[in-house]
């Protein structure tokens, strides 16, 4: 068996539970209906070389409009949303061209909301929501600049109805990499879009829920778990330039910002290979010859 990150076969088991619930999020209308939830087996292991820990015995499920995962009715929790929401708006005030905003697993479309009311009509930004969850019946969202989808993420059909109008697209994807069990799969859709790529991502920190013993953040559906270090590598891997990761939630949630790696970063690193290049070429003197540097400490 092989990290499905990095493909390590250096790893060991953390803990194994059988027959779980495979959903924790559901609603049901019947008591009956709660105890025929469908239930799976969690084998958990941790990668040694990436850091990276997942669920072995994972199988894919499905979420549908019955899922229910809104937090806001806690005060603590909805002053934090409301931090997390005016990050994004505070960066979407700086951009100088029309902006396309989306949400990857927008659930009810709640999020999205908070971060374009707090968004002045004048600005040049459309909103876009992916949730196979998602249920126009039960949404709350109002605002006439956002658009839903009961569907998964796919960044081809976004470009073709999006990309000759918004040249800057800002992608959030809060508590959703860890329901997926390919590791790759987000950020090869994100890879996808053209354009500029700015991406606020949030997800659990692995570290702090083994070093507390959080057993009750161990679930089925929960079958990536990311470190720092297993997310900057996954970052690095496909183009993703990392400008910030922050503990956040009293350290719990990881808060990371990046962005795609446009021209100018390839154009540099083509310069420094040639600066580089260059340089080798000075080893070749004529007897007698050699190279002083100044100022080098």
């Amino acid at each position: 068996m092989k990290c499905p990150l990095c493909e390590s076969e250096n790893h060991s088991i953390i803990t194994t539970r059988r027959s779980v619930p495979v959903l924790q999020n559901v609603l049901c209308d019947t008591e009956q209906k709660a105890f025929q939830i469908p239930r799976g087996d969690i084998e958990l292991y941790v990668c040694h070389d990436c850091n990276f820990v997942f669920n072995a015995a994972y199988k894919q499920v499905n979420y549908e409009s019955n899922y229910e995962n809104f937090q806001g009715c806690s005060s603590i929790f909805d002053s934090y949303l409301e931090s997390r929401a005016k990050k994004i708006v505070n960066f979407i005030l700086r951009q100088k061209r029309p902006i396309l905003l989306m949400e990857i697993g927008c659930g009810q479309g709640d999020f999205l909301s908070r971060v374009m009311k707090c968004v002045p009509q004048d600005i040049p930004i459309s909103a876009i929501g992916f949730d196979p969850a998602y249920d126009a019946d039960r949404s709350s969202a109002a605002d006439s600049r956002c658009l839903f989808f009961s569907q998964y993420f796919d960044a081809k059909s976004v470009d073709t109805k999006f990309k000759k109008l918004y040249p800057i697209k800002i992608c959030i994807s809060r508590h959703v990499i860890e329901h997926i069990p390919n590791p790759h799969f987000l950020f090869e859709c994100l890879s996808q879009l053209d354009g500029e790529v700015y991406l606020f991502l949030e997800t659990p920190d692995v570290h702090w829920i083994l070093s507390h013993g959080a057993f009750e953040d161990i679930v089925y559906e929960h079958c990536s778990f990311y470190s720092p270090e297993s997310m900057c590598y996954l970052l690095q891997k496909y183009g993703f330039f990392l400008t910030s990761l922050n503990l956040t939630f009293n350290n719990q949630y990881m808060w990371i910002q990046a962005e795609k790696i446009t021209k100018k970063y390839i154009t540099y690193h083509d310069m420094e290979k040639e600066l580089i290049y260059k340089w080798s070429l000075l080893n070749k003197f004529p007897p007698g010859g050699g190279v002083f540097l100044w100022g080098a400490g």
